[in-house]
């Protein structure tokens, strides 16, 4: 004879085998994450470029820049976008140091205090071979003097020739609705980005649109209320 099913038998079992339920809840969350996260899409690193802003900046209008390249000059690219890191001094150095370590982001936007503390450390791409960008650069020698130096060893003695590892703001003058202070602020290329032929015709592409002008349409109504 089958043993009758009551409240009061369901409220026993559930009482001592309630734990079985939540391993099988559990287990089942456990199992879609890794199934999702192992099945899921994942951008091509060569179909990606980011720009990595850790000064006070403007990270929509770069990020809409990004868009917008993407759309009319860089179109093989998948994704173009802009990240603002912290700004705070200690998670923000800290945060650099990881992502440098990891080799995420391509091109980053620096304070001044930020690039040289790096730089030197042999972060960032040397530049100076890189003629078509130079010379679009060729009116701003000036400028791209204070972003030459030696590498520095962990012992802090410099070592080998001078390099160009940043290109100033100062010396683009389409930079200066985004940045706050784009005299103290530096465009580097992070050296092992993964995706370095994209990246530099990025930066061409950057240095020459900053060089003609606004990056960003500034709407004249909106500025006038």
């Amino acid at each position: 004879m089958k043993t009758p099913i009551t409240r009061k038998r369901i409220r026993n079992h559930l009482a001592y085998c309630w734990w079985k339920y939540a391993l099988v809840v559990v287990a089942a969350v456990v199992g879609w994450s890794l199934y999702y996260s192992t099945t899921r899409y994942r951008l091509p690193e060569n179909k990606t470029i980011q720009l990595c802003l850790y000064t006070y900046g403007d990270p929509i209008g770069l990020d809409a820049y990004m868009q917008r390249v993407n759309a009319e000059d860089m179109t093989d690219m998948e994704s173009m976008s802009c990240y603002l890191g912290s700004l705070d001094e200690q998670q923000g150095e800290m945060e650099l140091t990881t992502y440098f370590l990891a080799g995420e982001g391509d091109v980053y936007l620096l304070s001044d205090e930020e690039f040289r503390r790096f730089a030197p450390g042999g972060v960032f791409r040397a530049l100076e071979e890189e003629e078509s960008l130079l010379a679009l650069l060729q009116n701003a020698e000036e400028d791209l003097q204070r972003g030459w130096m030696q590498y520095v060893n962990t012992t802090g003695e410099s070592y080998g020739e001078e390099h160009l590892l940043g290109i100033p703001c100062s010396a683009l003058p389409g930079m200066e609705k985004l940045v706050a202070r784009p005299g103290e602020a530096w465009l580097c290329v992070l050296v092992n980005n993964g995706n370095d032929a994209n990246v530099m015709r990025f930066m061409e592409i950057l240095v020459q649109d900053a060089l003609e002008g606004p990056l960003v349409e500034i709407n004249m109504e909106e500025e006038e209320q």
